[in-house]
């Protein structure tokens, strides 16, 4: 029985795989929007899950052209906690 994929065959079989630079604002963003599916408590817990998730699609994509583990452990730090904290009020008085 063969094996089915959904998309395009993975990197190691010859597959695409994403590469450029986000700003980190934006990841804010996506991670505020999808914070209730993500089931994360806080916005930087959900801020560090679609890091993660970039870190799957595609090792090539970076976050203000800093590499995806390097901005994971900046948030781990956080050096972003102003940005998250602009997002969560932006959120709150909506």
């Amino acid at each position: 029985m063969a094996l089915y994929y959904p998309g395009p065959y993975p990197y190691w079989k010859g597959g695409r795989r994403h590469h450029g630079d986000l700003p980190m604002k934006v990841i804010v963003e996506i991670a505020a929007i999808s914070m209730a599916r993500n089931h994360s408590e806080t916005l930087k817990a959900s801020v560090q899950q679609v890091l993660g998730a970039c870190l799957g699609v595609g090792e090539e994509i970076t976050i203000d052209k800093i590499p995806i583990k390097e901005a994971q452990e900046l948030v781990k730090q956080g050096h972003f906690d102003s940005m998250i904290k602009e997002v969560e009020t932006e959120i709150k008085a909506t």
